[in-house]
């Protein structure tokens, strides 16, 4: 993304139509930065969940 700014890297035929490529790059880092938060999330909270809960048929023997 860096590199793509320094150097304004362009996609498309001169002349005819170009845009920058770093938007793409910056859309692209910011849903994978979303995807990770969601997964490290729901992962937090499937742990503590499965770690709240009292093994199956434990608490019915008593």
């Amino acid at each position: 993304l860096v590199e793509a700014i320094r150097i304004r890297e362009y996609v498309g035929a001169i002349g005819d139509f170009t845009a920058p490529v770093w938007p793409v790059r910056l859309i692209m880092l910011i849903g994978l930065s979303a995807t990770l938060i969601t997964f490290v999330l729901l992962a937090w909270a499937d742990w503590r969940r499965a770690n709240r809960l009292p093994a199956r048929g434990a608490a019915d023997h008593g």
